[in-house]
């Protein structure tokens, strides 16, 4: 059995590199705006598909990864193979209808990365769940930062155009792929975790969802995922096509935006696990509200660049948080089911706000959807107030979480 430190620099190496992809295509994005002449619903469509994708995964997925537990190994090297395949298939798309189904490809291994590794943090570090996950997810922001930056830099420097990008981008998750199936070999053979069948899986995840408490953290998950996705789409764009800004700079300010996640992130796992996850959330999330209405305010220069490196405190590293207040709440041996259902579940909201705002886009502005952005996250914090959330480091509550002790 690999020891929990080896395990966990594993999956943060795989989660960096899932994010280096997702990131750098937000970089990709003006260009493929531009060549395909997409419109602001268009450029919405792309983010509905990718959040339609992670819902046809994530709640039955979460299923198949629990039952599946001995061949998570095979999962994350196939997650880092199907990258390379669906940059391959993304380089060669003539129009938006192939560009959606390569956005499809392009989903999938994120998702189903998700699952089986929040699982397996959850059950190594019961005691330390939020500084686990926040660790995994600093890979995640670590691969947040170098992929604009490595996008901007071959869009800007190299001269490289969207298509050719996508093509080099291609080799090195298979290289990935072969590190994880060689060095992953026994994860999964953890005999201390209880055997579950189906049935007892699906109950125990929708007990979940009979609890008020979890229900309000859904919101929370699905009003900040809004905001935030707002964003971090449209951000590129603006910056881009608003204040008319070179490539190599579009990426740096895409970096930006989570860039301080990889120095705040551990601090906010360890904070919530001492503290709670709400002592860190409340100010996060009406810090990231504030700073969403300042965007399209400040302009260029070191103005913007205060408020998105600040933006970027924020930005990725509270669903983090969010993600351990979660799986403080999941079952011992169902927590890839837990997790897949109720982030899943989200995800068709999100998916149509996605629509939504590219059509504020097309018919107010594009600063309009930053307005958005900054209601949404409001709101989400405005629900976490009145949330009542357990304790970290708290046995695994019963599924109907009648009695879970209180923050």
């Amino acid at each position: 059995m690999e020891r929990r430190g080896f395990l966990l620099a594993n999956l943060t190496l795989g989660h960096a590199v899932a994010h280096f992809y997702q990131r750098g295509f937000l970089v990709l994005l003006p260009k493929i705006v531009s060549d395909l002449g997409l419109s602001g619903v268009g450029v919405g469509s792309l983010d509905t598909v990718r959040h339609l994708t992670s819902f046809s995964i994530e709640v039955p997925g979460g299923f198949v990864v629990d039952m599946l537990r001995r061949r998570w190994r095979l999962v994350f090297a196939g997650c880092m193979g199907l990258i390379a395949v669906a940059w391959a298939v993304t380089g060669t798309v003539p129009s938006l209808p192939f560009l959606l189904g390569a956005m499809v490809l392009i989903s999938l291994p994120g998702t189903i990365w998700h699952l089986p590794a929040m699982a397996a943090l959850s059950r190594r570090f019961p005691e330390r769940r939020g500084m686990a996950i926040s660790v995994h997810g600093l890979g995640g922001n670590l691969g947040n930062v170098v992929g604009p930056l490595v996008a901007g830099a071959l869009l800007g420097f190299l001269l490289l155009t969207w298509r050719q990008v996508a093509f080099l981008y291609a080799l090195p998750p298979l290289i990935v792929a072969l590190l994880f199936w060689v060095s992953l070999r026994s994860l999964g053979g953890d005999s201390v975790v209880e055997e579950k069948g189906l049935g007892n899986r699906l109950r125990d995840a929708l007990g979940l969802l009979k609890s008020g408490t979890v229900l309000r953290l859904v919101s929370v998950a699905m009003l900040r995922a809004i905001g935030f996705n707002a964003i971090s789409w449209w951000t590129p764009i603006y910056l881009s096509d608003e204040l008319r800004l070179g490539d190599a700079t579009v990426g740096f300010y895409v970096a930006l935006l989570t860039a301080l996640g990889m120095v705040a992130l551990p601090f906010m796992g360890t904070l919530s696990d001492r503290f709670g996850r709400k002592a860190v959330l409340v100010p996060g999330l009406i810090a990231m509200s504030v700073l969403s209405s300042l965007l399209v305010s400040v302009g260029a220069g070191l103005g913007l660049t205060i408020v998105i490196g600040a933006m970027g405190l924020f930005s990725y590293s509270l669903n983090q948080v969010i993600r351990a207040a979660v799986l403080d709440l999941a079952p011992r041996g169902s927590e890839a089911t837990s997790y897949g259902l109720i982030f899943g579940l989200t995800q068709p909201i999100i998916a149509v706000s996605s629509i939504l705002g590219g059509a504020m886009k097309d018919w107010w502005g594009i600063e309009f959807v930053f307005y958005y952005a900054t209601v949404v996250v409001a709101l989400s914090a405005l629900v976490l107030i009145i949330s009542p959330l357990p304790k970290p480091g708290t046995p695994a509550p019963t599924p109907t979480l009648n009695n879970a002790p209180r923050e």
